[in-house]
């Protein structure tokens, strides 16, 4: 007579009470739906392996133990895939720089002139100018003059006359008669007199005239600057600097083509097949 084997398997347990898992503690950031995904795919990939414990509370218990004990470094598995970086740079180093300076300092300085300087300017210029002048000019000049005098007369005097004849046949002169007169008296008199202009002027001036000079001399100075100049001062005070220095790429330990499959590499971690994984060698006797 031939027995067969049975076995307690995950799915077994789950379909007779699906709540075998409600103990599971996930990653902080997986949602509702990613635990539920993690179940399914936990009864899909484990369910037909025997379980290490065949008692179902138990088991039940064990799952939430063992899942809070694992959640911490699940929780750093799942920060790991969040990292921003250049993925072929294999150095980034940040420095953060700070010093401080103090200054104390005292300056002079003297500065002596002793300059002497001479300037000489010669001059000689000579310059002629020629005007030519040809100018015409014509005018009118109308216009009333009135001219008043008053006049006065005085007169007097006396006069003597004699008349001489003779006969046509006599030599000698005889006196025929004689006369005296005398004369006296005064004259006043007004008058008055109006002129008027119309008067028309015309003319052409023409002609050259001509300037000729020179100018001729030596202009010279000389001077002197002589003196000493001072100067001192302190400067003292406190400077300070933060300087923030980022330095990233690539120092040639690794080629690009290198990094570039390690990214890969990267790209196929799967948490949820991490934890699915442990979960198997915790709980699961690897049989068929």
């Amino acid at each position: 007579m031939i027995m067969g084997n049975s076995k307690l398997t995950l799915i077994g347990m789950y379909n007779w009470d699906n709540s075998i898992l409600d103990n599971l503690s996930a990653p902080t950031e997986f949602s509702a739906d990613d635990i539920e995904t993690l179940k399914m795919n936990l009864l899909s990939e484990v369910g037909e392996f025997e379980v290490l414990y065949s008692d179902f509370d138990f088991l039940k218990a064990m799952i939430g133990f063992w899942s809070k004990k694992n959640k911490p470094v699940w929780d750093h598995l799942y920060e790991t895939t969040q990292y921003e970086y250049n993925p072929i740079h294999n150095y980034d180093r940040t420095e953060i720089r700070n010093s401080t300076e103090t200054r104390d300092l005292e300056r002079s300085d003297d500065e002596s002139r002793n300059l002497t300087w001479q300037d000489k300017r010669t001059a000689n210029l000579n310059n002629s100018s020629t005007e030519t002048r040809n100018l015409a000019s014509s005018g009118t000049d109308t216009g009333t003059v009135e001219i008043e005098a008053d006049v006065d007369k005085t007169s007097s005097g006396s006069s003597n006359t004699t008349r001489s004849g003779r006969a046509f046949n006599d030599s000698d002169l005889v006196s025929k008669e004689s006369e005296v007169v005398s004369t006296s008296g005064s004259e006043n008199t007004d008058s008055t007199s109006t002129e008027t202009r119309d008067l028309a002027s015309s003319g052409t001036e023409t002609g050259t005239v001509g300037i000729v000079g020179s100018e001729g001399g030596t202009d010279t100075h000389d001077g002197k600057d002589q003196g000493t100049i001072q100067r001192s001062g302190t400067d003292s005070g406190t400077i300070e600097y933060d300087e923030d220095v980022r330095i990233q790429g690539n120092i040639g330990v690794m080629s690009t083509q290198n990094m570039i499959q390690q990214e890969r590499d990267i790209a196929l971690f799967n948490l949820m097949d991490y934890i699915i994984n442990d979960f198997k060698h915790a709980f699961c006797i690897m049989k068929y």
